[in-house]
């Protein structure tokens, strides 16, 4: 699947923003929504996408990919309120896309869930996921699970 990111908003209103934030907009209330802030600390060149429903229609797809394009990193983003096994599936299959749109980028996936999905989170399947994606060799850097909010530089 060819995808030209020019064809779709950047969510950045800034090309350095400094903060970039991920939120599900399912959720009414700010205090129960699902965030990942990411820090722009060095005010590298930075894009948003809102995937899910946007860039990519049908089949499995995270929420949304954040680009550092002066460091080629790609933040591939799935919020989660229970089903982390579903997350996973997610993010390969857009991972999987984008990789053949983003050459030159190395991926990072991130699974953020609010709640309590602590089994979830340590079971077999998913520790396996991430184990699998940190040690690849296929340009992703890392996988990591996280309780929302979830903050990192990028």
């Amino acid at each position: 699947m060819k995808i030209n990111l020019s064809d779709y908003e950047n969510l950045c209103k800034d090309k350095r923003q400094p903060i970039i934030v991920s939120q599900d907009r399912r959720s009414d209330c700010q205090h129960r929504a699902q965030n990942v802030v990411k820090q722009n600390n060095l005010r590298s060149v930075v894009r948003q996408y809102k995937i899910d429903g946007n860039i990519i229609t049908v089949g499995n797809k995270c929420d949304y990919l954040v680009l550092n394009d002066d460091l080629k990193t790609a933040y591939l983003i799935e919020l989660k309120g229970k089903d982390i096994n579903h997350a996973t599936e997610q993010l390969d299959n857009t991972l999987k896309i984008m990789k053949a749109n983003l050459p030159d980028y190395t991926f990072f996936l991130r699974i953020v869930y609010k709640g309590k999905c602590t089994h979830a989170v340590r079971d077999h399947k998913t520790t396996r996921w991430k184990d699998g994606h940190g040690k690849s060799k296929d340009r992703v850097a890392i996988a990591d699970i996280g309780r929302s909010p979830y903050e990192e530089n990028i």
